[in-house]
């Protein structure tokens, strides 16, 4: 036991004598293995830089006491291996590029799209590069026969002239731009020949002369900061006006301020939106021929009105005349105006009814009892306004909470219906202008919709009460200065498009398109209170659909397919909703009538040729 104890302690105060290395002892790790030294230096020499361990503080190994790293690769072959990998991706790349550029490959609609467009805007650019240099040449020409050029004298022809033959100085461009709409040209007027300037360049007779030049009507533009422009409108014109502007897009674009009785009119000329206000319309006349948009424009100025003001600001009173079929969805929402005062008995027998329990009348016997109510209120008014010291019902809200006098605005769905009925319509136009000419104040408003714009419909006292005017497509020349004094209205298309007219003003617009389920959504939500909030809805219409699926998909209409052709016009839940509610529907297109055929089991949705 002695001399057990004898070695243990000897070898221990041998092994404690040695200097700590971390190479060759360490307490954490326990011995290395590595030469009693060290590592740094071996027998044969220094040791090699790719063999040698990596050496780390105490305080780090005793953070990793079970790694130690054996060999690190040397960084100029991490370099060669990474420049190695970059050549591979790229390679693949080009092998992904080629495999997806292969012809056999069927295309996704997408990708048909793509390809179709890119296609059709290379034969945009080539006919505008051909139709840019017809029209170059015509207006030079133009401009020299009418004499805004310089011919030069004999001693004035340099070489060129003599070679060339050129012995006028005309006027040149500076810069051409191509556009779908209209091709501008840009005068260079730091060269004008001379004695031509630009008064002589942008006169009215001048312009008239280039247009039949050009076939295509030339206007002039010119600014101290822009130069002299001249624009040849094409075959669709320069005044960008849309085919379809989206209701939610209007709503989106609203300005910041403003007001509750603002409400979108549509896009007017290069792709500008319109608003106006009904509190400085103050009454409007919608008129023209049967499916123009008159009835979606006024489903644009309701859902507008109704979601940006509350009930306490804003009544209605609903007169529809077509059966109920335009202003029933409007049933329920705080906003009408029920007048529950009885009307005049038409018999001794019979009980006197209520002018209208839900704020829309459908009977056009109850019209005069509603005009003589609003007449009566309206003197009501007047007296508070004139108590109070105020001229309008503006003034008169301004600083007050409670006791507010909300506006009022009477819609009146087809006036042919009570007009042209004898003994009811004069005594209800008489009323009706008497609203109109004296309510303004107090806020009342008219809203006048007709689809027969004829001189026994539209008097000239409706017309100088109303001064508003909305002109649809009208069917003659006639209709169209009827309504507008104008024949700009005849044969307007697309549908939707109509003349704005206030005083001299006249202006072309497209009227936003609601959806019925946008309007659905807009009017739940006015009838569940609270906050107001403009819903996003979508504007795709099932002709729409009917057209894509026979042009593009063999009349078949699969749900994810419609909806990747539709992409960011509605949600894929629209998509199924919309196509169930299409189901078993007949749709005209290409001079047929098609029937939508409802999926079953594997079989997709389709269109069926109906004979």
């Amino acid at each position: 036991m002695r001399a057990a104890e004898f070695l243990r302690r000897n070898l221990q105060t041998v092994i404690n004598r040695q200097p700590m290395d971390p190479g060759s002892y360490d307490p954490t790790l326990g011995a290395s293995g590595g030469h009693r030294e060290g590592q740094g230096e071996s027998k044969q020499g220094r040791a090699k830089p790719t063999m040698a361990r990596e050496r780390t503080s105490p305080l780090e190994e005793n953070k990793r006491p079970l790694q130690r790293r054996i060999w690190r690769m040397p960084k100029r072959w991490k370099r060669r291996i990474n420049k190695i990998k970059k050549i591979l991706a790229r390679l693949k790349e080009i092998a992904d590029y080629f495999w997806y550029q292969r012809p056999w490959r069927p295309l996704t609609p997408e990708e048909k799209k793509v390809k179709e467009d890119y296609k059709l805007r290379k034969q945009m650019e080539s006919l505008l590069k051909d139709e840019a240099r017809l029209f170059r040449q015509r207006i030079i020409k133009r401009l020299n026969g009418r004499e805004l050029c310089y011919r030069k004298r004999q001693y004035e022809r340099d070489f060129l002239d003599v070679v060339m033959g050129e012995k006028i100085s005309s006027v040149g461009f500076s810069d051409i731009v191509l556009q779908p709409d209209a091709i501008y040209f840009k005068v260079n007027t730091m060269e004008l020949p001379r004695g031509v300037g630009i008064l002589n360049l942008v006169d009215e007779s001048i312009l008239t002369d280039l247009s039949i030049a050009c076939q295509h009507r030339v206007t002039a533009e010119y600014s101290e900061k822009k130069g002299l422009w001249y624009i040849v409108e094409r075959a669709s014109g320069v005044r960008g006006i849309p085919k379809h502007v989206r209701m939610q897009d209007a709503l989106d674009s609203f300005p910041a301020t403003a007001g509750k009785f603002m409400f979108p009119a549509g896009v007017t000329e290069n792709s500008k939106y319109i608003y106006r206000d009904l509190t400085a319309m103050p009454h409007l006349l919608i008129a023209g021929s049967t499916d123009a948009g008159k009835s979606n424009m006024m489903h644009v100025i309701m859902a507008s009105l109704i979601q940006r003001t509350s009930p306490r600001d804003l009544r209605i009173l609903m007169v529809d005349l077509k059966g109920g079929i335009e202003c029933s969805i409007y049933e329920g929402i705080p906003h009408l105006l029920q007048i529950n005062e009885p009307r005049k008995k038409s018999k001794q027998d019979e009980e006197p009814e209520p002018i209208t329990e839900t704020g829309i009348i459908y009977d056009r016997e109850a019209v005069p009892a509603a005009l003589d109510y609003l007449i009566a209120e309206g003197e009501i008014r007047m007296k508070q306004l004139k108590k109070a010291g105020h001229q309008n019902i503006e003034n008169y809200n301004k600083n007050r909470t409670a006791h507010r006098l909300p506006r009022i605005i009477l819609l009146i769905d087809e006036w042919a219906d009570i007009k042209l009925v004898s003994g009811l319509g004069n005594k209800a136009e008489n009323k009706l202008s008497n609203i109109a000419s004296r309510m303004r104040a107090v806020g009342i408003h008219i809203l006048l919709a007709t689809q027969s714009p004829k001189a026994q419909v539209i008097s000239t006292l409706i017309k100088t009460n109303l001064p508003g005017k909305m002109a649809f497509s009208c069917p003659t020349n006639t209709a169209s200065i009827l309504i507008i004094d104008s024949g700009a209205a005849r044969g307007l298309q697309p549908r939707g498009r109509y003349i704005y007219q206030k005083g001299t003003e006249q202006i072309e617009i497209q009227a936003p398109y609601i959806s019925p389920s946008h309007l659905k959504k807009i009017i739940a939500s006015v009838k569940e209170g609270g906050e107001k909030v403009l819903l996003r809805g979508h504007d795709v219409t099932p002709q729409e659909i009917v057209t894509a699926a026979l042009d593009d998909y063999d009349g078949y209409m699969k749900v994810k397919v419609m909806y990747a052709h539709f992409k960011g016009r509605l949600t894929l839940r629209a998509m199924e909703q919309l196509l169930m509610e299409m189901d078993g529907e007949i749709y005209g297109a290409r001079g047929e009538q098609y029937q939508v055929d409802p999926p079953a089991g594997s079989k997709a949705r389709m269109l069926k040729l109906v004979r």
